[in-house]
């Protein structure tokens, strides 16, 4: 992969180069469903460890930001997966190879740091995305021209934070009664949610870690009376600050059927009310049900997932 195209207006630069402000015009430009905030986008692009070896193209065209993309490196039970996190290009400039280049820019990299497969969007604990939206037809077709293969589909669901005030008291009652204490988590509290974690949703543990993080703390949790062990929690603000991100949200399996986890819900579902917001987000979801019949929550976007299987891994 060369730098530089042969017509010699086109150059692929390092994205660390490129003032983020220039890169949040050529996104919002670009992006027909997901348009960013200065912080969301400082969030996708910084808030990323050293291993996961983050690696960014833009694409400049006669000193015009024409397009951009971003990967990281991730630690699976399948050993290291690639994923391109975020890719767009500015409609005046498509139809030119441009994707297609960032794209290839950005799999090389990331084969060169071990990656043996690569995937689009679905960069968790950090991501914006769980996929490529149903509606991006011409994104997909970009990726399956490229050896990417679907592997399944994912939703977003949405809420209407002003269509009721999500009020839990008498269901909170009926827990305590049960002994089941509801409330806000605290720094006493970390310890024993994220051994819960651990036992049941390891993976989680850097969003939730974000979300006790916040002040006041974006957790609430359900802690048996008896013995004080958290029976459930929910978070919100863990990803996406401020758009009204929820998630994600658990009971262990010993208090399941109790109704813990409706109350925990309608309790992140208030606060994110009284940030202003019109709706909340919860994304990549697998219970639709559960959600509608507690959070009337509608199913607004469907992602397809693609990964692209890799031969061979060049040693980091």
């Amino acid at each position: 992969m060369t730098d530089r195209l042969t017509d010699g207006r086109l150059l692929f630069v390092p994205l660390e180069t490129v003032a983020q402000d220039r890169l949040l015009a050529a996104w919002n430009d670009a992006a027909d469903w997901d348009p960013l905030t200065p912080a969301v986008l400082a969030e996708k692009l910084e808030a990323e460890p050293p291993e996961a070896r983050a690696v960014g193209r833009a694409a400049i065209v006669e000193g015009v930001v024409a397009g951009w993309a971003f990967g990281v490196l991730r630690e699976s039970s399948a050993g290291r997966r690639g994923v391109v996190k975020m890719l767009a290009v500015v409609p005046a400039f498509r139809g030119r190879g441009i994707g297609s280049g960032l794209l290839a820019a950005v799999e090389l990299s990331l084969t060169k740091a071990g990656a043996t497969a690569i995937r689009f969007g679905e960069s968790s604990p950090n991501y914006l995305v769980p996929g490529v939206d149903l509606r991006c037809e011409p994104l997909l077709a970009l990726l399956e021209q490229r050896g990417y293969a679907r592997i399944g589909t994912t939703v977003n669901m949405s809420v209407d934070l002003l269509a009721e005030t999500f009020s839990t008291s008498a269901d909170e009652v009926r827990l305590q009664a049960d002994g089941i204490v509801v409330r806000r988590a605290g720094a006493t509290d970390r310890t024993a949610i994220d051994q819960l974690l651990e036992r049941q949703w390891p993976s989680w543990r850097p969003e939730v870690s974000a979300a006790l993080s916040r002040t006041p703390p974006a957790v609430h949790v359900a802690l048996a009376s008896a013995g004080g062990n958290v029976a459930g929690f929910a978070a919100y603000d863990g990803n996406n600050v401020g758009t009204g991100w929820f998630g994600p949200m658990g009971t262990a399996a010993e208090w399941e059927g109790r109704g813990i986890g409706r109350v925990l819900l309608r309790r992140c579902l208030r606060d994110l009310r009284s940030q202003s917001l019109s709706h909340a987000i919860i994304p990549w979801v697998g219970p639709v049900a559960f959600y509608e019949r507690h959070a009337a929550a509608r199913v607004d976007r469907t992602f397809v997932r693609l990964e692209k299987r890799l031969t061979t891994a060049e040693p980091a």
